[in-house]
């Protein structure tokens, strides 16, 4: 998991996970003082122990399955399991979670990458050099060339790489928030458009291999693909016309037009191979909101890599 996926969890859970763990303290504070009868004591430690479970409860769900929190959550867990330990060693070690959080939090902060509203992309996984500067390039030409990501108030600055396969970070320079928003907007609109076209491509291409498998003459088969391909066309420039309303950029002549398509082009080759691309942790929640459904799309895709290659190793194996 990437150090700005850790750092998010961190963020958003950290007033919640710390709120329970002051229910806790709190309970364990009266529990420690308390010269009530041991009966009522006794009901005390029960309800304070079932306390400790759920606060571990919480934890688990909120920081369960991030790698770096393993050690201190198997550490909690012990010492809530453990009858023999004194209560107040098992209130502190349920505060190791909370420690770790906020060491993350600072960590990440003095790093200089928390507030500031941009995108987050990861890049096809390569080792190959070559490979890299293409996919490199490809995105310079989409974000830099592409009309409706032009801007006199906004624009994309690489801030820095981050851990974890091979993320870029990229800012958004911008006079105001809301400028900055109308750009990201823009993207998530343009990215949802080429699953879109994606999808029209993969249906248009089924339609053609149905048409070549059919008893048909060849000039019949070759007049029902030539309809096919202008139902693609057509479906691309429906998905164009509908950026244009949502991103209230409208194309200027055929140059423009041309780079738009160039960049829908470069984007899906890039996506098939296991491009992905989120609004960054500290983006306004509106913003976030729209990349979010992206996710499904890139899990499909995920999905498909991983057939390709269970598929390619059996062949091999074969």
């Amino acid at each position: 998991m990437r150090l700005v996926e850790i750092y998010g969890k961190c963020k958003d859970n950290y007033q919640d996970i710390y709120m329970q763990y002051e229910k806790v303290y709190q309970m364990y504070d009266i529990y420690k003082k308390s010269e009530e009868p041991q009966r009522v004591r006794a009901r005390r430690e029960e309800a304070l122990k079932d306390e400790l479970q759920n606060f571990r409860g919480q934890v688990y769900k909120r920081l369960g399955g991030i790698e770096c929190f393993e050690t201190s959550l198997k550490r909690m867990d012990v010492a809530i399991g453990d009858n023999e330990l004194a209560m107040e060693e098992k209130v502190e070690m349920c505060y190791g979670p909370i420690l770790q959080m906020q060491s993350i939090i600072a960590l990440y902060r003095s790093m200089g990458h928390a507030q500031s509203i941009g995108l987050d992309i990861k890049i096809p996984e390569t080792d190959n050099i070559t490979e890299f500067k293409k996919y490199i390039d490809n995105l310079e030409f989409i974000f830099t060339k592409c009309p409706f990501f032009q801007s006199d108030e906004a624009s994309l600055k690489l801030e820095t790489a981050d851990s974890g396969s091979i993320w870029l970070v990229i800012g958004v320079a911008c006079a105001s928030v809301a400028a900055g928003s109308v750009l990201l907007n823009n993207i998530a609109a343009f990215v949802d458009k080429c699953f879109v076209i994606k999808s029209h491509r993969l249906t248009c291409k089924r339609q053609e291999q149905e048409i070549e498998k059919a008893k048909l003459e060849q000039n019949e088969k070759e007049e029902l693909i030539k309809n096919v391909n202008k139902m693609y066309k057509i479906g691309v420039a429906n998905a164009i016309r509908e950026l244009e309303e949502s991103t209230e950029y409208h194309i200027k002549d055929g140059d423009e037009m041309g780079r738009v398509e160039q960049a829908f082009e470069k984007l899906e080759k890039m996506i098939d191979k296991g491009m992905q691309i989120y609004s960054s942790i500290d983006s306004p929640d509106e913003v976030k909101v729209l990349f979010k459904p992206l996710e499904m799309h890139y899990l499909s895709i995920a999905e498909e890599l991983k057939q390709i290659a269970e598929k390619s190793d059996a062949e091999v194996e074969g």
